[in-house]
């Protein structure tokens, strides 16, 4: 269901920061937040490194090497 994923820190006026999946949906996908948790969950890492919010988008933008640049896509989304 997912093409690319990046988990960034997001603002939060309670927490200060919570975790934020930002994901290339695959074609025809419909990716919710429940069953992104679910899946995480299944795989065994603690319930706080589970993202709070969801971000669907087209593309992530990539350093010349080709990795993701988490400083643009926090910046993009979360205007930091």
């Amino acid at each position: 269901n997912v093409v690319d994923a990046a988990v960034v820190a997001a603002p939060d006026p309670r927490c200060g920061e919570v975790a934020a999946a930002v994901v290339v949906p695959a074609d025809g996908a419909d990716l919710d937040l429940p069953e992104l948790q679910r899946h995480i969950a299944a795989a065994g890492p603690a319930r706080q490194q589970s993202p709070e919010r969801l971000v669907k988008v087209d593309s992530h933008p990539r350093t010349m090497l080709g990795k993701i640049c988490d400083v643009d896509l926090r910046k993009a989304h979360f205007g930091r």
